[in-house]
């Protein structure tokens, strides 16, 4: 079975056919004076731990924007 990642050209594909909230997420922690973007595009289930290294390169502080897209289907399937 080929995962919701296979059926995708591009984010704009997918938020057309998905439902943010529901079917994924994008999160984001932005600081107005960071000159640093630390991203995450495959975070959660997609790509495991790639989250959690954004989140860590960002530091605690959030001296960085942090976007980060996550799964949310696989979660539901279980």
């Amino acid at each position: 079975m080929s995962s919701p990642a296979d059926h995708y050209k591009g984010f704009t594909d997918l938020a057309s056919a998905q439902v943010e909230g529901t079917d994924y997420r994008v999160h984001v922690r932005a600081n107005a004076g960071s000159a640093v973007a630390v991203i995450a595009p495959h975070g959660g289930s997609i790509q495991q731990y790639t989250s959690d290294v954004a989140r860590d390169i960002a530091g605690a502080d959030s001296f960085a924007q942090q976007p980060s897209f996550t799964d949310a289907l696989t979660k539901r399937r279980g």
